[in-house]
């Protein structure tokens, strides 16, 4: 069977037998009550404010903030507002703009969800090639993918020959050969017969039965670690890391300076005299 497909307004016709595959309808629909649809999962957006006081708490932020306090209470000594204007200012604009970014990213990663809802392509159903959103395919469904195409579902090429460019799931530029290779028994990126969602066809043309869909897919599994913000960056990580060991010598010090300060206070002002180191602890209004 030859398949003849419309690009544009050019038509060709590609050379890949499909008889005897695909799913029926009634097969289509019992696959999808069990393994659910092609969506990729879709968390509740929170709004820009409260996104915006989550920030608040990041690790160098609360640094800032600390360094905040403590030149606000040193403000009503001296008087100089300047420097903890400036550093409330600085806490946020820092916050602002990370903020914006995020709720930018998310924005951008929702209006693409919705772009790529709406992308058909070609599948074989009753023993005929018909075209469907990708978000109504099924497992065990076959798709037809040609040059051009990006692979709509993660499944394993079973005819043809197809050169895609996976730098969407591992960043690593370069094209990576897929041919049927049985049996199947290794399904990461890395693989010479499995695909991933998101990858795009450089050359040649392929058939593929679709083994996972939506959320489970590597693309799928990406998106919802993405949203649930589990995953932090290296950076972050760093900087987390970070303010921990700031905190603690920050702490360790302040101790040792209150130590030091209240040895010169009570004992070597008193010239080591213990009735007047004595009455000194015992004054109350001495030690406030």
């Amino acid at each position: 069977m030859t398949i003849k497909t419309l690009f544009g307004k050019e038509n060709r016709t590609v050379g890949i037998d499909v008889g005897g595959l695909g799913l029926s309808s009634a097969e289509a629909l019992a696959s999808r009550q069990k393994y659910g649809k092609n969506v990729l999962p879709k968390q509740k957006r929170e709004s820009f404010f409260k996104k915006f006081l989550k920030n608040l708490g990041d690790p160098i932020i609360r640094i800032l903030l600390f360094a905040l306090l403590i030149h606000v209470i040193f403000m009503f000594r001296d008087g100089n507002i300047f420097e903890s204007v400036g550093i409330g200012i600085s806490v946020l604009l820092a916050t602002f703009i990370s903020t914006m970014s995020e709720y930018s990213s998310e924005s951008a990663f929702s209006e693409l969800s919705k772009y790529e809802n709406s992308v058909l392509c070609r599948v074989v159903r009753d023993v005929r090639i018909c075209e469907i959103g990708i978000s109504e395919l099924v497992v065990g469904d076959v798709v037809i993918v040609s040059s051009g195409e990006q692979i709509p579902a993660d499944g394993e090429i079973i005819s043809g020959r197809l050169m895609l460019d996976q730098s969407s799931m591992t960043g690593e530029n370069g094209e990576v050969e897929k041919s049927p290779l049985p049996p199947l028994t290794d399904t990461s990126p890395a693989s010479r017969n499995y695909l991933h969602r998101g990858s795009l066809a450089v050359s040649g043309e392929g058939v593929i039965r679709v083994r996972e869909v939506g959320e489970k897919t590597l693309l799928g599994g990406i998106s919802r670690e993405i949203q649930s913000g589990t995953r932090e960056s290296p950076l972050k990580i760093r900087l987390t890391r970070l303010a921990k060991q700031i905190s603690t010598i920050g702490y360790i010090a302040a101790a040792l300076v209150g130590i030091f300060f209240l040895f010169n206070e009570l004992v070597m002002d008193s010239a080591f005299d213990m009735d007047i180191i004595k009455y000194k602890l015992g004054s109350l209004g001495y030690v406030l």
